[in-house]
């Protein structure tokens, strides 16, 4: 007899940790409050006639496109609460291109971050180590590669149902992830260079302990300005400067720079696309940071996640207003465990792709900044916080599974069944 769901869970805790890599190691995603339970057929159909009934714009008529699913892995793999404080929040306004809602069309994309290519990961890290010129028979190599038949059996001891060992081992091959540590004699990681399912890649360089010691990354000239307590027009010029100099391993070709809230000594490009809908999926998919103090550089993180990704279609959007009517009725996906009343302060809204380990597509989402209830968010500098919103962009009538609202039911927020 299977055990019961509750059973599997309590037994999935001995489960050998080395075959099964935690969410906390993913990259580029944010966890995503889940509202689950149970709730009463009736409620659910007139939720699910609530979703359907999406009417056309004008009587327009809609290319035939292939329907596409909002991927639940947004809810598994991620990085906790997003909140913006009310000075980032106004930062974050610096994106123009974000807050075009004059675009009509977005591209969808089919990405494989969860059926990683392990072959291209390692062939990628190798070009990496020869650009640095190191030797690699000497560098200690990391794969962290799911042994997915040891798995297997693994979670067929305890009974575990097939579509659930298919699940666990589909979280495990999104967590795939190749390394390389340069040491010393001592131990210590000098360099470490990383590539992972969606093709992410991370660069970093120690610094040394003191003057004498040996650095291998750069050291930018004296001309510029790269710290923690740089403007960010001089985060920017020293950014165009590492990427002239790692062009070989950089592939961009019209780089524009990204404000991001959190920029104290780190700056992002994004590759300038053919239309404003492309660059803004670049934002998302193709871009480079470059992080550093004292004016030398400690980190390139290098997103890569255009090379796992397959272009759909270029599928039509709805408009910002009814993105926030999807939004009231609760039709969203969030981090942020306070359930949206209606009347809340929006301090921003804006176009943006969600992207990143586990996710089975790479789609537009129209993202609200929601100012939250004071006794939600304690902050001791006294800012207010903004949670993050995200509703599809992508009409209703291409999505599988549009996010449902939450329904009360005895006292507690549950979601209807699919």
């Amino acid at each position: 007899m299977s055990l019961s769901g509750e059973k599997i869970l309590e037994k999935m805790s001995d489960v050998d940790e080395r075959l099964i890599i935690g969410a906390e190691k993913t990259h580029y995603t944010k966890k995503l409050f889940i509202k689950a339970g149970i709730v009463t057929a009736a409620a659910a159909a007139a939720v699910a006639f609530g979703l359907n009934f999406i009417p056309l714009q004008n009587n327009m008529e809609l290319p035939n496109l292939p329907k596409i699913s909002v991927s639940e892995d947004m809810a598994q793999n991620g990085m906790g609460f997003e909140g913006l404080s009310t000075s980032d929040m106004e930062k974050e306004k610096s994106n123009l291109l974000a807050q075009n809602f004059k675009i009509k069309e977005m591209p969808v994309y089919k990405t494989n971050t969860a059926d990683p290519d392990v072959e291209k990961m390692r062939s990628r890290l190798r070009e990496l180590t020869d650009y640095f010129g190191l030797d690699y028979s000497s560098l200690d190599i990391i794969e962290d590669i799911t042994d997915e038949e040891a798995l297997r059996e693994q979670l067929k001891e305890y009974d575990a149902p097939e579509e659930e060992i298919e699940r666990m081992l589909k979280i495990s091959r999104t967590n795939t992830y190749v390394s390389a540590y340069m040491r010393n004699d001592e131990g210590d990681t000098l360099m470490k260079i990383s590539v992972n399912a969606a093709m992410g890649i991370d660069i970093s360089f120690a610094l040394p302990e003191n003057n004498d010691g040996k650095y291998f990354g750069t050291e930018l000239p004296s001309e510029y300005h790269f710290g923690n307590d740089s403007a960010f027009s001089e985060l920017e010029a020293a950014g165009r400067y590492l990427l002239e100099k790692y062009c070989d391993i950089i592939d961009m070709k019209n780089p524009e720079a990204l404000t991001d809230p959190d920029y104290e000594g780190y700056v992002t490009f994004y590759e300038k696309g053919d239309s404003d809908a492309e660059s803004i999926a670049n934002q998302s998919i193709r871009t480079v940071s470059f992080g550093g103090t004292n004016n030398r550089l400690t980190i390139i993180r290098i997103n890569e996640g255009f090379k796992c990704c397959e272009k759909i279609a270029d599928y039509p959007i709805i408009a910002e207003e009814e993105a926030e009517e999807l939004l009231k009725n609760g039709n969203y996906l969030t981090s942020v465990p306070y359930e949206i009343k209606g009347d809340e302060e929006i301090g921003l809204v804006e176009l943006t792709y969600r992207f990143g380990i586990g996710y089975e597509t790479a789609m537009p989402f129209y993202r609200f900044l929601i100012l939250l209830p004071e006794d939600e968010v304690h902050r001791d500098d006294g800012e207010r916080t903004y949670g993050g919103y995200y509703v599809p962009a992508v009409r209703g009538e291409y999505l599988e599974n549009m996010p449902q609202p939450a329904v009360i039911f005895n006292g507690a927020f549950i979601i209807p069944p699919r």
